[in-house]
């Protein structure tokens, strides 16, 4: 069986779409059917700033458990925080990261207000661990938990001291009630003054006389 070739286009059934492009094509004009397009190559990704100072700032970040106990309680704090904010951002290693703090040389010589900061931003920021991370950290056993004890030994040394002082005020109060009583008493005791007695019918009549002479 012959096939077509191109010389066979004229005998051929076309599409009316192909029809008037060939048309088009004799009169040497581009049919303005057709598109004609070219493929872009995709834009190359820029760099985001913020990415490359989050990368730098990772760089910079201290990883050594021996420079970080160098650093004073105060500045430790803020190594804390900053370092929970680069491990939610990915920039860091949470294991790592884990591994430092939960080394009891990182609170050696921290006072318990810093201490207890501390604890309540690890807490807070429980959600950047895994489970077993988790369960570490807020296990009875976690050296954080000291600084809570601490904290609540003296609370508990405030209350005592309050509550002493409630008693001495009552006390004094009610030595001074009982004073106030003791003047009561002593007035209810005092004898009570007679009520005057109502003047007699003659005696009034005199009085009404001794006016009308003085006048």
């Amino acid at each position: 069986m012959a096939t077509l070739g191109y010389r066979d286009s004229g005998s051929v059934v076309l599409s009316k779409a192909e029809a008037l492009r060939q048309a088009h094509e004799k009169e040497g004009e581009r049919s303005r059917l057709m598109t004609w397009s070219k493929r872009k190559s995709p834009p190359r990704r820029k760099k985001d700033e913020r990415e490359e100072r989050e990368k730098e700032e990772a760089a910079e970040f201290e990883m050594k458990l021996e420079n970080i106990i160098q650093k004073r309680p105060d500045k430790r704090l803020k190594w804390l925080q900053k370092g929970m904010i680069m491990v939610g951002r990915k920039t860091i290693k949470a294991n790592a990261f884990f591994d430092l703090i939960m080394d009891k040389v990182f609170i050696s010589d921290v006072p318990a207000e810093i201490g207890t900061k501390m604890k309540a931003s690890v807490l807070a920021n429980l959600h950047l661990f895994s489970s077993k991370q988790q369960k570490a950290l807020q296990s009875e056993s976690c050296h954080f938990n000291t600084f809570a004890s601490a904290t609540s030994t003296k609370d508990r040394s405030k209350r005592e001291a309050k509550d002493g002082e409630a008693p001495r005020k009552k006390k004094a109060r009610r030595g001074k009630d009982s004073r106030e009583s003791d003047f009561d008493s002593m007035d209810s005791r005092a004898p009570a003054p007679k009520p005057k007695a109502p003047k007699r019918r003659e005696d009034r009549l005199e009085d009404r006389y001794e006016r009308r002479d003085e006048r």
